[in-house]
C-alpha cells in the first residue's frame, strides 16, 4: 500500500516538474520573441508635438519664485521694470531690445496671473504727462495683512 502512495506521488511529482519545463521553455521563448520586437529609440531625436519657438527664460517654476523673492526682499510696491531688473538681471537700456521685450513680455504675463488668483497686488499705473512714458509702470507686491 505504501508501495503504491509512493509511486502515485512520483507521478504527481514527474507530472509538476514536466509541466514546471514546459512553462520555464514557453517563457524563454516569449523573452526571445520580445527581444526580437524592441526597437532602440534615441528620445533626443523626438520633437515635441508643439515645438517651443521662443526658449524659456527659466525652468518650470523658477520665474514664480524669483518673482517672490524679489517682491519679499522689497518689501513694498515694484514697478514692472524693477521686478524685470531684479528677476533677470536685465536693464532696458543695456539690454539687447529684443531680448528686454521678451523678458519683459514672460514677466508681465506671469505677474497679471499671480495678480489675478489673488497672490499679487497690482496698482494700475497712475496717468502722467506724455514726456515721461517711463513713468507709467503698474506696480506690484505681495498681499499684505490688514488687521
Amino acid at each position: 500500500m505504501q508501495e503504491q502512495q509512493a509511486g502515485k506521488l512520483q507521478e504527481q511529482l514527474n507530472t509538476v516538474l514536466q509541466s514546471i519545463a514546459e512553462t520555464k521553455a514557453n517563457l524563454e521563448a516569449i523573452e526571445r520573441t520580445l527581444g526580437l520586437h524592441e526597437i532602440a529609440i534615441n528620445v533626443a531625436e523626438i520633437e515635441a508635438v508643439v515645438p517651443q519657438l521662443t526658449p524659456r527664460l527659466f525652468a518650470f517654476g523658477e520665474l514664480t519664485r524669483r518673482i517672490y523673492k524679489a517682491l519679499r526682499e522689497s518689501g513694498g510696491w515694484l514697478t514692472t521694470e524693477e521686478v524685470i531688473r531684479h528677476v533677470t538681471g536685465l536693464n532696458k537700456g543695456s539690454a539687447d531690445p529684443a531680448e528686454y521685450r521678451h523678458a519683459r513680455s514672460v514677466l508681465r504675463d506671469r505677474l497679471k496671473k499671480l495678480a489675478w488668483s489673488g497672490k499679487l497686488e497690482r496698482a494700475p499705473c497712475q496717468v502722467q504727462p506724455r514726456p515721461k512714458p517711463s513713468l507709467r509702470q503698474t506696480k506690484w507686491r505681495l498681499p499684505q495683512d490688514t488687521p
